[in-house]
């Protein structure tokens, strides 16, 4: 399989974003969509005298999480074709429209347009084309806008979405409920979180076992060692409920803090002389999204080389 390798530098401590499918289709100047599991064989990292920790996160791929990111997608086409249908619009979808989703609320507050991109051996970063996150225009109306009554052309509100972590409201308020009429109720808001608040909660004590057929007659008929009473019992007491918390998964937005909700899926640590250069094992991220941390003893510039498929994974 044709891998891209690509360079990343970094100007000492703290967090930062790449969008694989970004940074694939700049370097090699063909569109890499959405919707992939974009996997990364393996990569180095160089720091000469910081002593470097570089860690690299990406929203978990469990079921829940890949679940929500299909909904939003099949929301935002909805959305779309909705508009062009009902408008009797005869135009179509450009060659490079597509969906793009931000990793978490911290991705998004720390600006869309940040992401590290790709450069050559001599630093040269190379320029972005068109690289626009996609945005829901939602038809929800908060009616207790004065301009309402005022302004018949009201404005939709807009607003971003992220994968994991807690909502970011009209406030810039991570994980509030507030309103703010100027900008709308909503900044950008967590799939995740979004599925879990719309789904029906797992039926507990399933099966429903009627406490009477521990006594009934005829259920005894046949109770010669008196033992079906505590087989009815094991039955009905173990295992009777899901093994796992109805309300507690990786990506609800566990905390406001810039890691919480990701998964941890390499390491790679530095030091002085020799062990200035790292391996990187590899990894996969939904949607070509990870976040990469890095603390440093003292602050400088750290490197980064990743191996990366060209072909993804579908959603």
């Amino acid at each position: 399989m044709a891998v891209s390798r690509q360079r990343f530098l970094f100007e000492g401590p703290g967090t930062y974003y790449i969008d694989l499918n970004q940074t694939t289709s700049l370097q090699e100047r063909k569109m890499q969509r959405g919707m992939l599991m974009r996997h990364v064989r393996g990569g180095l990292i160089k720091d000469s005298n910081n002593e470097s920790v570089v860690r690299i996160n990406v929203a978990p791929a469990t079921w829940p999480v890949k679940t929500a990111i299909r909904r939003g997608f099949k929301l935002w086409n909805k959305m779309i074709e909705q508009r062009i249908s009902e408008g009797g619009i005869g135009i179509s979808k450009g060659k490079y429209h597509d969906y793009k989703v931000a990793l978490n609320h911290h991705h998004y507050l720390v600006g869309l347009g940040n992401n590290q991109l790709p450069v050559d051996a001599g630093g040269t970063t190379l320029t972005s084309g068109e690289w626009t996150y996609s945005r829901m225009v939602s038809e929800d109306v908060n009616w207790s806008d004065a301009t309402l009554t005022s302004n018949r052309n009201r404005n939709a509100e807009q607003y971003y979405t992220h994968i994991v972590g807690p909502h970011v409201d009209g406030t810039g308020t991570v994980g509030g409920t507030g309103v703010d009429p100027t900008n709308g109720e909503w900044l950008s808001v967590g799939l995740v979180r979004s599925w879990i608040d719309t789904r029906a909660e797992p039926i507990t004590n399933e099966p429903d076992f009627p406490t009477t057929a521990l006594s009934d007659p005829l259920a005894n008929l046949f109770d010669e060692t008196d033992a079906d009473d505590e087989v009815l019992e094991r039955l009905r007491d173990d295992n009777d409920e899901a093994p796992y918390d109805e309300n507690s998964l990786f990506g609800i937005g566990h905390g406001t803090g810039n890691h919480a909700d990701l998964q941890r899926v390499a390491m790679a640590a530095t030091q002085d002389g020799a062990g200035q250069i790292s391996a990187l094992n590899g990894f996969s991220a939904l949607n070509g999204l990870i976040q990469v941390h890095i603390t440093q003893t003292t602050s400088g510039q750290v490197e980064m080389l990743l191996d990366v498929d060209m072909k993804g994974e579908k959603l």
